[in-house]
């Protein structure tokens, strides 16, 4: 994760988030995401934003992103949003 300095400043930007197949649903996204979300805060970030797929997108509705309606051009993911 990182604080967004350029296409959205100020925002938590969340990158590179992956879980190896054999330690999923047990938990440990949600740890990850929850720890990344205490650093953004104590840093004053207000809302986060991510790229994911389809595959993925159910696991970032679960933590309370929303989908924005918009494609990344570069990657053609999507682009989803959470306040903090």
């Amino acid at each position: 994760m990182k604080i967004d300095r350029e296409e959205r400043p100020g925002w938590g930007f969340i990158l590179e988030f992956y879980i190896v197949p054999n330690k999923r649903r047990l938990g440990w996204g949600t740890r990850f995401f929850n720890l990344i979300t205490k650093i953004l805060k104590r840093r004053h970030v207000k809302n986060i934003w991510l790229l994911t797929n389809q595959r993925a997108k159910p696991f970032w509705l679960s933590l309370g992103f929303k989908e924005t309606g918009e494609i990344d051009e570069e990657t053609g993911q999507i682009i989803m949003i959470k306040s903090l």
